[in-house]
């Protein structure tokens, strides 16, 4: 599960997030993260927990989650660039990594038809380079389709808080989570 994280801070201007949910524990996740999303919600999401309080009880969720492991891409400069050049460096660090880590199938978040277009030709582009092999799908999922989704959005939420001064978070999942940096 993939997810991203925005902000224009010193020191951060884009990360994704993945959460690497093992087939056999994805209904125990989804029946998780369900169980906490609000009723008047459509998913559980990091940017609508308005107490730390809330933030603190979604992080616990994922540092509780049994066999789960997630990584973060975090580009560290370029705030000026576009959104989309900025995913495009993240996803280019974090797909090989995730074919490493043994993943075959990642599934993102879905944005506008044309942005997951770009996701997918970006892709083929990293195939057509030998980075990952063809076998590695990508596909995406609405937020409200998908409530595992929102692990890595809980994830990219208690990252970009360290970089805005607030470890807390992300010393609750720490344990369970690589950061890589890109400092282009």
């Amino acid at each position: 599960m993939v997810d991203e994280c925005e902000a224009v801070r010193a020191g951060h201007s884009y990360s994704l997030a993945a959460s690497i949910i093992p087939s056999d524990r994805l209904d125990t996740v989804r029946d998780a993260v369900t169980a906490l999303t609000p009723r008047n919600r459509s998913k559980l999401h990091w940017h609508d927990a308005e107490t730390t309080e809330r933030r603190l009880q979604l992080v616990q969720l994922v540092a509780d989650l049994d066999a789960i492991e997630h990584v973060a891409v975090v580009l560290s400069t370029r705030p000026a660039e576009r959104p989309e050049r900025r995913r495009r460096h993240c996803l280019g660090r974090l797909l090989p990594e995730l074919h490493d880590l043994g993943v075959s199938r990642v599934t993102a978040e879905a944005r506008e038809a044309k942005q997951n277009q770009r996701d997918r030709q970006f892709l083929d582009g990293l195939r057509a380079q030998g980075l990952v092999p063809a076998t590695l799908r990508l596909d995406h999922r609405p937020g409200p389709a998908e409530p595992a989704l929102a692990v890595a959005d809980i994830v990219a939420g208690a990252v970009l808080a360290s970089y805005s001064g607030d470890g807390r978070f992300r010393k609750v999942v720490e344990h369970k989570l690589t950061e890589l940096v890109i400092d282009p």
